[in-house]
């Protein structure tokens, strides 16, 4: 009974572990994404005003 009780109180902290890491891969991942979305409209914002440039000349 005592290794039982030993047996689900580890696997219940590692249970814990892997929550924690995937909560970390997820938050890191949304982060990454954001940034990149960022990125992206700056781009598109320069894009847009190289084109309103040439169509100026």
């Amino acid at each position: 009974m005592l290794y039982m009780q030993v047996c689900n109180e580890y696997e219940a902290g590692r249970a814990i572990k892997r929550l924690r890491t995937r909560i970390a891969i997820a938050e890191t991942a949304e982060s990454s994404l954001a940034k990149k979305q960022a990125h992206y409209s700056k781009v598109l914002h320069a894009f847009q005003n190289a084109m309103e440039l040439l169509a100026n000349v």
